[in-house]
């Protein structure tokens, strides 16, 4: 499909109206657009800047966002399976009630981030900058931190399920209530983070004693 690059009025007048699945707009600007309900799975936004943009109800599975901004951009019910972000920048993006099982946002600067009420199953964070991170509410199952900075992220009533925080910063994060069955944090930093109520099994991997205000559950149904 032939895009109108060099208009971008027209270029999103045409994503709207016949989609963008699969279209290279790498390096192209949309700061601060409308771009609400776009399909563009597989599509390729490598260094695109979508800093700002409404991108609510976009289709962005297996699409490619290597190095993109998408600062305080807004991606609430937004379908991002197996998208690629890596050492993208969501500083201060809004990820609401949206799907990003599988998505790779490692090395993403993700500072002030805030994902809520969202599906991120097996999302890999490696390396990822997630300090000041809003990540309650939400499902973290078999997600991989390794190396992550989470200093002074809320992860509150989340779903971490075999999360592994290999070497992670959690330093000062809130982890109140989530669950950690079968996680690995056995080498993280967790000075001053908060466990209250968080739940473990047998099988969590501390760096060393169990939280005392953590809740053990011999059997947990996962």
């Amino acid at each position: 499909m032939s895009l109108p690059l060099h208009d971008i009025n027209k270029l999103i007048d045409a994503l709207k109206k016949d989609g963008g699945d699969g279209v290279d707009l790498t390096g192209v600007s949309l700061k601060g657009r409308n771009l609400q309900r776009i399909s563009l799975q597989e599509a390729v936004l490598k260094k695109a800047d979508l800093s700002g943009s409404d991108m609510t109800g976009c289709g962005l599975a297996d699409a490619d966002l290597t190095g993109a901004n998408l600062a305080k951009a807004h991606l609430e019910r937004t379908y991002a399976d197996s998208a690629i972000f890596r050492n993208a920048t969501l500083a201060g993006a809004r990820i609401i009630d949206s799907m990003f099982d599988k998505a790779d946002l490692s090395g993403a600067a993700c500072e002030r981030m805030e994902m809520s009420k969202t599906t991120a199953t097996a999302a890999n964070f490696t390396k990822a900058k997630l300090a000041g991170a809003k990540l309650s509410n939400t499902s973290l199952q078999m997600a991989d931190f390794t190396r992550a900075d989470l200093s002074k992220a809320q992860l509150v009533s989340s779903e971490l399920h075999y999360a592994n925080f290999d070497r992670c910063n959690l330093s000062g994060a809130d982890l109140s209530g989530a669950d950690l069955y079968q996680a690995n944090l056995s080498t993280a930093v967790t000075t001053d983070a908060v466990f209250a109520g968080a739940k473990y099994d047998t099988k969590t991997k501390w760096p060393g004693k169990p939280p005392t205000d953590a809740v053990f559950v011999k059997n947990p149904k996962l």
